[in-house]
């Protein structure tokens, strides 16, 4: 009786969670929109380009554009960047076939950072049906469900909004959905007052990383589709951007060790707030449309990074 309460209550927990939270219950009716323009893409073309990362990656890819300007079946699966890593590159490599090319644009500082099974993520991926995205892909949890639910954190600040959730037509999510395409791509209209204050991190791949983006390399090679990372875009202070440019070049070169880099002689620093919108990670609609444009260029190319060419730019010669 006691196991089964327990289990009842698990159980009553995870549905609270994934139904009732309005960030989880918006970034799932997100991802559905983007899995379903995903089918679409497969059933009339063939094959795609799937983009995946967090808000960075939401923001900068125009799969739409893509598609009718360059002819390149795209979709974005940006979510957010503070559902980590393993949920971000699985949920991109969850649309991949045979053919199909899986762009990696995981924001630097997230990949640098040590794997932590986080709450969010665990919620999100239960409501997706793939609670095991929570988790690093050689990790074989026994119960992952049971995993899922002991980090499935209620509140009373939770069931206060339960009203807002059932009339969720006049909630306001995260993301709004009206201001996401059907391929994914999220705009914003705001502008930023003042450079943010620039966050350091470390210059290297975190072990947990490296070994996901190994292990994604591999699964791509098996299922025939082509892989690279991609470097996001951010908006930096002046004075800061020397350093930026030079931790991002040395994480690039760790990450052009496993999987191909495309080509960004920006090292991914931008100065120039007129391009940015709501913060330093999300550029607004103007720059999209040049970043996806430049984007456009590379996959028709497959313009990556060379051998020792990093190297030269670490010299001074991009």
């Amino acid at each position: 009786m006691i196991m089964a309460f327990a289990a009842i209550s698990l159980y009553a927990r995870i549905l609270f969670c994934s139904h009732v939270e309005p960030e989880i219950v918006s970034l799932s009716r997100t991802c559905k929109i983007k899995q379903a323009w995903s089918q679409k893409m497969t059933q009339e073309y063939g094959n795609k380009v799937v983009f995946c990362g967090g808000s960075s990656c939401a923001h900068s890819v125009m799969g739409i554009r893509l598609l009718q300007q360059h002819g390149i079946p795209t979709v974005n699966m940006g979510l957010l960047a503070g559902y980590g890593a393993s949920l971000l590159i699985q949920s991109g490599l969850g649309e991949i076939i045979q053919g199909d090319t899986l762009i990696i644009g995981v924001e630097p500082q997230v990949l640098a950072e040590p794997y932590e099974m986080l709450p969010c993520a665990c919620k999100l991926g239960y409501t997706l049906g793939h609670p095991e995205w929570a988790y690093m892909p050689w990790e074989t949890p026994m119960a992952p469900y049971f995993g899922v639910a002991l980090r499935c954190n209620t509140g009373w600040k939770s069931v206060m909004l339960l009203p807002d959730v059932l009339h969720f037509s006049k909630a306001v999510p995260l993301d709004s959905l009206s201001k996401m395409d059907a391929s994914g791509w999220v705009s914003s209209s705001y502008r930023p007052r003042e450079y943010l204050s620039s966050s350091f991190y470390s210059s290297h791949l975190s072990e947990d990383n490296k070994k996901l983006l190994q292990w994604v390399h591999k699964q791509c090679q098996q299922r025939g589709a082509r892989v690279a990372y991609c470097l996001a875009w951010s908006l930096r202070e002046p004075g800061d951007a020397a350093v930026i440019r030079k931790t991002n070049l040395s994480l690039l070169k760790e990450i052009a060790a496993i999987m191909p880099v495309l080509r960004d002689p920006r090292m991914g620093v931008c100065t120039d707030r007129s391009q940015f919108s709501d913060t330093y990670y999300h550029l607004n609609a103007e720059a999209a449309v040049q970043r996806t444009d430049e984007l456009a260029r590379l996959i028709k190319a497959w313009g990556v990074w060379g051998p020792g060419e990093l190297e030269t730019w670490g010299n001074g010669e991009p």
